[in-house]
């Protein structure tokens, strides 16, 4: 897949699930610049600056310390709408507790929710369905 390079933030207070991300990012056929971070509140005054390069898709573990991916999303949505629009987040979780699912799918301004860890496969039907226009 060729075309512009998508800029990818990602969330996840897990080392090893960081690790694999980095890994699959790699390995996909897509220009990719990925900005991991540990705490979803470092990600959120990133996402809250108005001098930061545009963000194409969040990728939000659901389950954190101090501010969870739900916790995250409210805040988030918070942020002035010029900051917001045009970017795409997906919830992240190790288990697919049906509770937190539902929430993820009801959650305003998310648009999905995946099973980790991610895949090149996951990775790939993610930008087809939200970025096919930009390649």
């Amino acid at each position: 897949m060729t075309g512009p390079q998508l800029n990818v933030v990602l969330i996840d207070d897990n080392d090893d699930d960081n690790f694999i991300h980095r890994r699959v990012v790699e390995e996909v056929d897509i220009d990719i610049r990925l900005r991991v971070f540990e705490q979803a509140q470092q990600a959120l005054d990133h996402l809250g600056t108005t001098d930061r390069d545009p963000v194409d898709i969040v990728f939000v573990d659901i389950s954190m310390p101090r501010m969870d991916g739900f916790e995250f999303m409210a805040a988030f949505d918070q942020l002035p709408r010029a900051l917001r629009v045009g970017v795409v987040v997906i919830f992240l979780s190790v288990c697919a507790n049906p509770t937190d699912i539902d929430r993820a799918l009801k959650t305003a301004h998310a648009r999905g929710f995946l099973n980790k860890p991610l895949s090149r496969a996951k990775l790939t039907d993610v930008f087809n369905e939200y970025f096919a226009s930009t390649s």
